[in-house]
């Protein structure tokens, strides 16, 4: 799925490796009195829903709109889902308090994890499954520990249905958003100069590191963009990054298959 700079029009995008093919378009429109355009939106392969999150209320709101009786409403203003079989995904999202909500037999709400306090300001979901957290004292509404400092949390879900946590410390940053990549890589947008994360501001940064889940290793300017973001998103596999630049393009980037890394060069440039 891809979404326009404008943050209104909306195609929904089958990317097979060679080419793009629209499948679906329409434009949105706020289903929430006094709710801004959504600040982050996804399309559930699972369930077929469309789920956007809302921004500027306390928390966030997030909800299916494409679903008529919006009986999936909850809060949150960043969420990332990863489809799954026999109708159920696996849902992440977090709100602008920084807790962290994981459904993993979305929609159904059996066996919800909730992590408060945990200071959360994105999340994404990795090809393995695994819920990726972006840590930033910074963003959140009511901060806990001021002695935090920012990092990545990977969130795994074991046999018995609990969730281990790892923590990874981010030196370099200040980041404004994460996108899962394969090979246990994520992506980190770099937050431009002029970005308040106290105001709210979207992410508009040019500039990807890459993380390294194993090593803790982050590699700086790993993929600049030709023009700054106003959204980035992954496929399921982490083999595609999908990027819609502030001037309304879209393009397409690979990881190279021999090196697992972001291949610069071989991007595809979509145009709407």
């Amino acid at each position: 799925m891809r979404w326009s700079g404008a943050g209104q029009d909306y195609d929904i995008v089958h990317w097979n490796g060679k080419q793009s093919v629209t499948m679906e378009q329409f434009k949105f429109r706020t289903p929430v009195e006094g709710a801004s355009l959504p600040e982050d939106i996804v399309l559930d392969d699972g369930t077929g829903m469309i789920l956007y999150a809302l921004c500027c209320e306390a928390a966030g709101t997030l909800l299916a709109v494409n679903d008529p009786e919006r009986r999936h409403s909850d809060q949150g203003h960043r969420v990332d889902v990863l489809g799954g079989t026999n109708r159920a995904s696996l849902l992440a999202r977090v709100d602008r308090f920084g807790t962290v909500v994981i459904r993993p037999a979305f929609p159904s709400v059996e066996r919800e994890f909730i992590l408060a306090g945990a200071q959360a300001a994105d999340i994404t979901i990795a090809p393995d499954a695994s819920v990726l957290v972006l840590v930033d004292p910074s963003r959140v509404e009511k901060v806990n520990d001021s002695s935090a400092g920012p990092g990545v949390m990977v969130l795994q879900q074991g046999t018995d249905c609990d969730w281990t946590e790892r923590r990874i410390p981010l030196e370099s940053g200040p980041y404004c958003s994460l996108v899962a990549l394969r090979d246990g890589q994520v992506g980190l947008v770099r937050a431009p100069a002029t970005w308040r994360a106290d105001e709210h501001q979207a992410c508009h940064g040019d500039t990807l590191d890459v993380l390294t889940i194993a090593s803790g290793h982050v590699t700086p300017a790993a993929l600049v963009f030709p023009v700054s973001l106003a959204h980035l998103s992954s496929d399921d596999s982490g083999n595609y990054l999908i990027a819609t630049g502030t001037d309304g393009s879209v393009r397409w980037y690979t990881m190279d298959g021999s090196s697992g890394q972001l291949a610069k060069d071989s991007y595809i440039a979509a145009d709407w």
